[in-house]
């Protein structure tokens, strides 16, 4: 019998599976791959919502961070983190609320 949990203590799931399809679902966001192979950055199409994806981080280490700005070119307004081991239902909550 399997027993329900809080989100906050579930198990981390796949987040490689998540960027995929929150990149598949969400059109106005773009991906894009740096000079590194372990990073994606996903912008927003109004250049002001960023998430950046570490796809090497591993338990407590930081594996999304997402950031937003006033304009394309201000400074970041605010900016939030999430590990590895963070639930993927979390973290799939936060770009598009």
């Amino acid at each position: 019998m399997t027993e329900p949990v809080p989100v906050y203590a579930a198990d981390p799931g796949d987040h490689e599976a998540l960027l995929d399809t929150f990149l598949e679902e969400q059109g106005e966001w773009q991906k894009y791959r740096t000079w590194e192979d372990s990073t994606t950055i996903a912008n927003h199409e109004s250049l002001t919502l960023r998430a950046i994806f570490d796809h090497d981080a591993e338990n407590r280490e930081t594996k999304w961070t997402f950031a937003a700005y006033e304009t394309p070119v201000s400074d970041r307004l605010w900016h939030g983190t999430g590990t590895a081991s963070t639930p993927t239902a979390v973290v799939s909550a936060l770009p598009t609320r």
